[in-house]
């Protein structure tokens, strides 16, 4: 069975607006539930010039970092049953992560992520 990773392909398009100078897809990422082939696109955004979505998107990134990917994954997915079950985007993340890791930092203390997300939440819902 194959399944298109119709949030990272989405994601993937959302990331390429908002480097390409257009803000108005961040509001995609904070109002929409996302899966982690979603996530993994969003990665890229690690590093945008704009403060509050990249601060934003790195409060995000770094929960799935402290708390573990597995303890933050969408309702909709659930754990491995079988070995036909294994998905790959949790272990690719999980490495984007550990390769970033010194961006978590500023993000270590929960509330500090949680007040980072919600100005950027805020910043974004002005194209809502």
């Amino acid at each position: 069975l194959s399944v298109t990773p119709v949030d990272w392909l989405v994601y993937r398009w959302n990331v390429w607006q908002i480097l390409s100078g257009n803000p108005k897809p961040a509001v995609q990422i904070t109002e929409h539930e996302i899966d982690l082939g979603g996530w993994l696109a969003l990665h890229d955004l690690v590093d945008c010039d704009d403060p509050l979505i990249r601060d934003g998107v790195r409060a995000k990134l770094a929960g799935f970092y402290y708390k573990g990917v597995n303890s933050v994954r969408p309702r909709r997915m659930k754990e491995a049953e079988h070995w036909s079950d294994y998905q790959m985007v949790p272990e690719q993340l999980k490495r984007r992560l550990e390769e970033s890791k010194e961006l978590w930092k500023p993000f270590e203390r929960e509330g500090v992520r949680d007040e980072t997300w919600y100005k950027f939440k805020e910043y974004a819902y002005q194209w809502y």
